[in-house]
This record gives structure tokens, sequence and C-alpha cells, in this order.
């Protein structure tokens, strides 16, 4: 079989080897109906009507071959070809569509317009596939909705109201063309679809359950920050602030602020939001300040594209050794700006883009999927070595949008839903002396929370005090399911939206 794809080879074999177990002689006809949607996938649309017939049945010979499979009678391929027709007119309109929209009118789509676009993918710069929305096939939905029929309903999250909110979000589940995070069971309140599924007293039960406590900031910092109203001249300011000197031990979180303070002022006298900034640029001067707030703590932060191993963890379960197939390639984790970890566990991460626009394709991704599925995977991760915690633990996201932030929180506050707790507003970094104070504030509060909170979180999966016993042969289940896995197939070459999956 040297002349045949190991893809194809991977595709093939075990669908052959899964209908010989059936009966014998395999039918070659029930080999390319399971290959049907892979067969529809891999024909680009200006393939001659009958070759790709040819190389599939050749393909599907070699392989029942190489399996010692005998082959009996012919395929059929009407329903195939129908199947293609009808990609070609999806197609067809597609291309329609995309002349109708200008850039203009592509940036000012509504948030529900842009987050179900099937050209999302392809407009928006990722690092990872799990910042865009893949299009479930029938064997990704089967997937997802096995994992909703294997909970226990009496372990769900019933409401006053008498409804089971495992079993509503199935519903939503059941019906997605595309994924979105109730495939994986993370619930957020604030996504406009769930006003279908739940009322609006029920909306805000879910939103309040076990609501995470806010860490203010200390009294001698807020007393500090307080010093500053009022003051609206650049050399005012300047001038309040070389009153003050601190300790970056004995006064750290005063010394933080400070040079926050510091740090802020000095944009302004070198005019440094005259320009357009790179992502890079807004992290290194701008958004630094979250850096820096790490100082002494227990918690360290990494930056510069960082895999996140729980991520990693939750990618590769499905790995095993080589037997009829070769060994799957290890996946690497989601790729974030930032990482927030202590030893070997994550409690955090940071993500960030340079436009200031909270609803470009890129930051709708970022925060309502990726962010989601790589804190559910932190969560998951430290719940495994503190299961009796499972309600104390938080993973904490930021999220940049060039000068706007936002602060989302990942808890599981009943049941097996992992819930998202996310600010009512974005926070705008202030680009002007006249309402610096104003605007600072709130995001030292907000970076300042998220830092204590991990830090707490860290405290708390340290004294775990359950049970240590250890089995060996049986498979620990998870308290919570993870995040759905999408079938991903890696392509050398991308040409077009409907690239084949399997190359002819």
């Amino acid at each position: 079989m040297t002349d045949l794809n190991v893809k194809h080879k991977e595709v093939i074999c075990p669908i052959i080897e899964q209908l010989k177990i059936k009966s014998s002689p395999v039918q070659l006809s029930d080999v390319v109906k399971e290959l049907s949607e892979v067969i529809v996938a891999s024909v680009p649309l200006s393939d001659p009507v009958t070759s790709y017939k040819d190389i599939w049945t050749k393909r599907v010979r070699s392989c029942a071959r190489y399996l010692n499979v005998d082959l009996a009678g012919e395929p059929s391929w009407k329903d195939i070809e129908n199947a293609i027709n009808a990609k070609e007119e999806v197609s067809i309109n597609t291309v329609i569509d995309d002349e109708r929209n200008t850039p203009e009118t592509a940036e000012t789509r509504s948030t529900a317009s842009i987050i179900h676009s099937t050209s999302s993918s392809s407009t928006t710069s990722t690092s990872t596939s799990e910042s865009t929305q893949k299009k479930l096939s029938p064997s990704d939905k089967q997937a997802i909705m096995a994992m909703y029929d294997r909970l226990d309903k009496e372990k769900m999250w019933t409401l006053s109201t008498g409804k089971k909110v495992e079993l509503t979000m199935a519903r939503l589940a059941n019906t997605c063309a595309y994924e979105h995070p109730c495939c994986s069971l993370i619930l957020d309140p604030t996504d406009k679809i769930w006003a279908t599924y739940f009322t609006n007293e029920e909306i805000k039960e879910i939103r309040t359950m076990n609501l995470p406590a806010v860490n203010t900031l200390p009294s001698d910092v807020q007393n500090y920050v307080k010093s500053y109203e009022g003051m609206h001249d650049l050399e005012q300011l300047y001038e309040r602030s070389t009153r003050h000197h601190f300790h970056p031990l004995k006064q750290r979180d005063l010394h933080w602020v400070h040079g926050c303070v510091t740090r802020g002022l000095d944009l302004y006298f070198y005019e440094y939001f005259r320009e357009d900034r790179s992502e890079a640029d807004l992290m290194k001067r701008v958004w630094s300040l979250v850096d820096y707030c790490y100082d002494g703590s227990v918690i360290s932060v990494t930056t510069g594209e960082r895999s996140s191993k729980a991520s990693s963890h939750r990618m590769n379960q499905a790995r095993c050794l080589a037997a009829v197939l070769p060994m799957d390639r290890k996946k690497v984790g989601s790729k974030v700006d930032s990482l927030f970890y202590h030893d070997l566990q994550e409690y955090g991460m940071a993500e960030a883009g340079c436009i200031t626009n909270s609803q470009n394709s890129k930051t709708l991704l970022e925060a309502g999927i990726k962010c989601p599925k790589a804190l559910k995977d932190m969560l998951c991760e430290l719940v495994s070595h503190a299961p009796s915690k499972i309600r104390a633990i938080r993973t904490h996201a930021l999220v940049f949008s060039g000068l706007e932030m936002n602060h989302l929180i990942m808890d599981s506050p009943q049941g097996y839903v992992c819930r998202v707790s996310r600010l009512s507003r974005w926070l705008q970094y202030p680009t002007c002396p006249e309402r610096f104070i104003y605007q600072l504030s709130p995001i030292l509060q907000v970076v300042y929370n998220a830092k204590i909170s991990m830090e707490q979180v860290q405290q708390e999966v340290g004294k775990e005090t359950g049970p240590g016993f250890i089995t060996y042969g049986d498979e620990d289940s998870p308290i919570i399911p993870p995040c759905f896995n999408p079938v991903i197939v890696n392509k050398k070459r991308k040409t077009s939206a409907d690239a084949p999956h399997l190359e002819l």
C-alpha cells in the first residue's frame, strides 16, 4: 500500500474492520456508505463527475487487500452525487453572499451574525483551532449528545422552578450546527441565545448562584487612589505622584499601584496614544500593569504564546500506542498570550488583540469560545487534584481588545455545569489625563481581584483533605465532563472554505 496516503488508510481500514465483524464478505456498498461524508468533503467543485468514484473504489479495495478482507458487490453512488450537487449550490450561494458584503458591512454585523458566520474562521487571526467555531459533523453531534446522555439526572443542577439546567442545555446542543460553549457543558448567562430556553428569573438564578466574591483593594491602596481624584491636569497628576515612595516588599500593593500611575503618566508625556500600536506594544506598555501585579505572588505569569498544559491533556486523552493504525501525533494545547500558574497547575490566562473593538470577530471568538474552553480545562485539572473543593475552585481570563479589557471567571456552582461570569461592560484604559484616575481605578480593582482569587484557589487546592486512595486498572471518572474535542483534519494547504479533508 505504498501508493495509498496514510490519512486514507487511517479512515478506511477501521470501517472495513468494523463491518467485517458484522458480516463476511464485506459489502463494498456498505463501506462507501460509511465513507460518504469523507468522500463528499474530499471532492473539489472542479472534479469530473465520475473520477472520484474510481479513485475511492480503488482506495477501498487496496485497504481491503491490506487487511486480507474479501469485498463483494458494487457501490451505490446516488446519495453521494446528490450531496455533491448540494455542496455546489451552497458554494455558489456563499460566493454571492460574500460579494454582497463589503468590508464596512462585515465589521458592523450583529454579534449573532458574526458568531454564526461560516467565514469567521478565515477572517480571524488565531493561534489555535480552539478560537474558531467549527461546523459540527454528524459524528461530532453524536459525541456531544452521548456526553449529555451519560449525565446522572440526580446530580444535575435543578433550578427553583424545577427545570434541570443540563437537560435544557442539551436541547440547544442538539440543534447546534456549529460548535457552541454548550457543546462543552459551558453556560454563559449573558449569551442572548439562552433567553429562548430560560426565563429572566431562571437566568438571574443561574447568574447569581454561589456568585464569586469580589476582593476589593486594601484600604491604604484605596486612599492612595482617592488622592488623585479631581485632578485632570497632567502636570498636577505628575506632581502628586512624585510625593510618594513605597517599598517593593513591605508595601507591595501600594508599590504596584504607584508604578501603574507613574508608567501611565509617562504614556501621556511621550504622546504614546497618537500612533497605532501593535498587540505586542499594548501588552508591553499599557497592559504590563497585569504582569507587575504578580511580583511577589505565589502565582507566576508568563507571556508570549504559551501552550496550556491543561488543554493539551484534554486534547490528548485518546492517544494510545500504535496497533492497526499509527500513533496519533501529540496535539498542542490552546496557545494563550499569558498564562497564570503555580508549580504544575494553571489558574488563569490572558488573550489580547490590537483592535479596540470588543465586537470584532477575534475578540468575540476568543472571549466566547477559546477562553471558556481553556478555563474549563484548567478547572477540571484543579478539581482532579482537589475534588472536595469543586465549588470553591475558579479560573480566570483577562481579555484585552486594544485598549479595552474584560474579566472572565469560570466556576461550577451546581451540577455538571461550568458557568462563565464576566464584567457587565468592557473597561477602557484612559487615553487622556482628564479621565486618568476615573478609568484606571476599576481596571486596578479587576486585576487585583483576579490575582487574589487565584491565590485563594491555590491555597484551597493545597488544603485538599479528601481521600487519597488509588486504584489499578479502572479509569477514574471525571466529576465534570471534559470539553468537547472536535475532529480536525490538518491540511498542508487550504485553498477554499470547501477544501477537501482528504486530498484526491
